[in-house]
């Protein structure tokens, strides 16, 4: 948030927020999940490079802590999300305890969302650039109180403190709201729809624009379609979310990540088209066969257009590969990498 006028990125209309609470500072480097894409993008061709991005580091710790809602804080597997003082906002506090980098991966996860905003249509819920913070006390015990998750504890905790933490401001999803993951949930979805939705004609008509650039979206980046996750709220909204999903690198070492691919990306697909007939005429039959899966794996088996640097994609914790990454999910990488960090030439 290095400007005082900031667009909110969930209505596509500009708040005023007040003075940014950060100051220049350098990022951590450590091998992690974005190596994949990292350091090795041409800029001569107009492209960024992880070598040029840094996060901004809050400037008053205490004061922008203090701000929060520390006591009621949703937890996942690595990151917490705490309330700001401003409804409707919040901030995701990633885990900060050894080993661990989300510096990079929050980075290209925030460059993938606006791509898919401002070149798909398609919508997110980030609020701004992701940051850092240093967890100072006596913030950080709250954080610890908050975040009891039994495999943390195991590994010495969430937070540490007297140590930065990357963090990355957020629209709230308004209520109520639907998660759908996999390609699954339809059932899910025609409850809540038949349930939750009031103004059903102001639902499908959102539903009908949302849902095409949520096919737009994965059908420019397949690998979306692994662990897909998308939130569908009360007037029709599409929200994607969990971005960072896509730079992890256990994933793509699968021995039968061909298989896995075809059966996500189809049931993705299936799903998607499903919401669409509905937004259409009000019910549908599901969609049998092959969804374009097999042909997205034809068109990256032919692909000799590979970065060295994202055959050796690691993990969140820095693991090496036991084996070399595969040559379509290597491909796949390195098209969406490249595509969402290509900026325009300045001559």
């Amino acid at each position: 948030m290095p400007n005082a006028l900031c667009k909110n990125l969930l209505l596509g209309v500009t708040l005023v927020v007040g003075v940014s609470i950060f100051a220049a500072g350098r990022a951590r480097r450590r091998n992690g999940a974005l190596e994949v894409v990292g350091t090795k993008l041409r800029i001569s061709d107009c492209s960024l490079s992880t070598n040029s991005t840094t996060l901004d580091t809050v400037s008053d710790p205490d004061k922008f802590l203090s701000s929060l809602d520390l006591n009621g804080i949703q937890c996942g597997e690595y990151k917490c999300l705490a309330r700001d003082s401003e409804p409707g906002v919040g901030y995701l506090i990633s885990s900060n305890y050894p080993d661990l980098q989300f510096d990079v991966e929050t980075t290209y996860s925030w460059i993938l969302a606006e791509y898919l905003r401002n070149e798909l249509g398609a919508k997110h819920l980030f609020h701004g650039a992701p940051g850092k913070v240093l967890l100072v006390s006596p913030h950080v015990d709250q954080l610890r109180n908050s975040s009891h998750i039994p495999v943390r504890r195991r590994r010495g905790g969430f937070y540490r403190a007297d140590t930065e933490a990357v963090i990355q401001r957020v629209i709230l999803a308004p209520e109520p709201f639907l998660i759908l993951k996999h390609g699954e949930s339809w059932k899910r979805f025609k409850y809540f729809y038949r349930e939750r939705v009031e103004n059903r004609t102001e639902f499908l008509q959102t539903l009908k624009y949302d849902v095409e650039s949520a096919i737009r979206a994965v059908e420019s980046f397949p690998l979306l379609a692994m662990d897909f996750q998308i939130i569908l709220d009360h007037r029709g909204n599409i929200f994607q979310f969990d971005l960072d999903r896509v730079f992890l690198g256990g994933l793509y070492e699968a021995h039968n990540f061909e298989e896995l691919f075809i059966k996500s990306y189809n049931m993705v697909m299936s799903q998607l088209l499903r919401f669409k007939r509905f937004a259409l005429v009000g019910k549908v039959q599901p969609d049998r066969g092959d969804l374009g899966g097999k042909s997205v794996i034809m068109k990256y088996n032919h692909s000799s257009h590979l970065h060295e640097v994202v055959r050796s994609m690691k993990g969140r914790f820095g693991d090496t590969p036991k084996v070399d990454m595969p040559r379509i999910p290597t491909a796949m990488m390195t098209d969406l990498v490249e595509t969402i960090t290509r900026v325009p030439c300045s001559n």
